[in-house]
């Protein structure tokens, strides 16, 4: 892959430079993403970047695919009146996917460098998690470090620990990227991925929420196994330092045996089907076929039950169609993805490869669609990425 630029050093300045209203506004709605008001933000940077619709270099197929998508979701989620939230929440879930996708695109074709593109999903990241970060820390600092009840009030409303997963589960690909970063050009970039992984970590202990352990786990070694896959002697190395910090830091810890014994609780009763996902996901694979236009609105078993699963959460919305739209987006970016993790070690193919597979897992096991649309959008956003940046950076 091609390296644009010398060195490794991030400058905000230069990054705003390329556009100073856009990239503030995008910061802004995703700081308060998770508040009350936070969608009507979100509208606005929608509608700032319409214009983007008139660069037609930007189209291609997945653009298109992700237009029916929106299309076919708002044609039949606004007849059956199935799309989750009021009419700023429906016109947002409707109009984002395409904008988002093209603003991505819009990203890499404006930076002079991919460590442009690495400093943006950076800001992203803190950004995203800002407000979350604070909440935990007021909550753990009045309440304890577990919290048993796993809820907490952010935004003007007590949400449930699945939200906050959201939210922090951006934050896990820090500690990976802490690690293949050259901290000697870039401390402080470094230090904000390694803060805001840290703070995830607490996050998902906090709430005892056992699916983000699994998808730190997850993209950490993922990204690692990808940076050192040609020196697997330095891998093992830093695997078992990870495990032997852990092990200390557990041992030493007054909370050990508290974690242990609630998640030995929440073990005990569903652990076998996911928290009862594989259920509901395996009923919503029978009612693609017996309710192909959607079910949320009808007197079924299944009435309003959120599926934990994105694509069939659109099929329980609006039906068959945008569930097949919604599944074949992935193609292109997994193949240009695919394709990056072939060349040698690159510290954006890493961030993409990371923040790829967070995104990925939590769409794929919690309702992100009616708990937070916003992290749907930013998902379609890093499709756009991973499409530009395999067109300007490895051809």
């Amino acid at each position: 892959m091609r390296n644009n630029g010398k060195g490794l050093d991030f400058n905000i300045s230069d990054l705003l430079k390329q556009n100073r209203i856009l990239y503030p506004v995008f910061w802004l709605a995703t700081c308060v993403a998770f508040y009350r008001s936070g969608i009507y933000i979100a509208l606005v940077f929608t509608l700032l970047i319409v214009p983007l619709l008139l660069k037609f270099k930007y189209y291609d197929a997945t653009f298109v695919l992700i237009s029916l998508y929106s299309i076919s979701m708002g044609l039949v989620g606004g007849i059956m009146n199935s799309i989750p939230g009021g009419g700023t929440d429906i016109i947002f879930i409707i109009i984002s996917p395409p904008l988002f996708y093209l603003f991505g695109k819009y990203i890499v074709d404006k930076s002079n460098r991919k460590h442009d593109i690495i400093l943006f999903l950076a800001i992203t990241i803190l950004c995203f998690g800002f407000f979350l970060y604070r909440t935990i820390l007021t909550d753990i600092i009045y309440n304890g470090f577990i919290n048993p009840i796993r809820e907490m009030s952010i935004g003007g409303a007590d949400r449930p620990a699945t939200h906050y997963g959201t939210i922090a589960s951006l934050g896990f690909i820090g500690l990976g990227y802490f690690i293949i970063i050259k901290k000697s050009n870039n401390l402080f970039m470094a230090l904000i991925f390694l803060l805001c992984s840290i703070l995830s970590i607490i996050t998902t202990f906090h709430l005892i929420n056992r699916a983000g352990i699994l998808i730190f786990i997850i993209s950490t070694i993922s990204i690692l196994v990808y940076y050192y896959k040609e020196n697997i002697s330095k891998l093992v190395y830093i695997l078992f330092a990870l495990i032997l910090i852990l092990l200390i830091v557990f041992s030493q810890s007054h909370y050990t045996l508290d974690l242990i014994n609630v998640y030995e609780a929440r073990n005990s009763y569903d652990a076998a089907t996911l928290g009862s996902r594989t259920i509901l996901w395996k009923d919503a694979i029978g009612n693609l076929v017996s309710y192909p236009w959607g079910w949320s609105e009808l007197n079924i078993e299944m009435k309003h039950s959120l599926v934990h699963n994105y694509w069939l959460d659109n099929a329980r919305i609006a039906g068959v169609f945008p569930f097949i739209f919604s599944v074949a987006i992935l193609f292109r970016p997994l193949r240009y993805l695919t394709r990056m993790l072939k060349t040698a070690k690159d510290s954006l193919v890493s961030l993409f490869l990371g923040i790829f597979i967070v995104m990925f897992l939590s769409l794929f096991i919690e309702p992100q669609l009616d708990a937070c649309p916003y992290y749907v959008s930013l998902f379609y956003l890093l499709l756009g990425l991973i499409n530009k940046s395999y067109n300007k950076y490895l051809r």
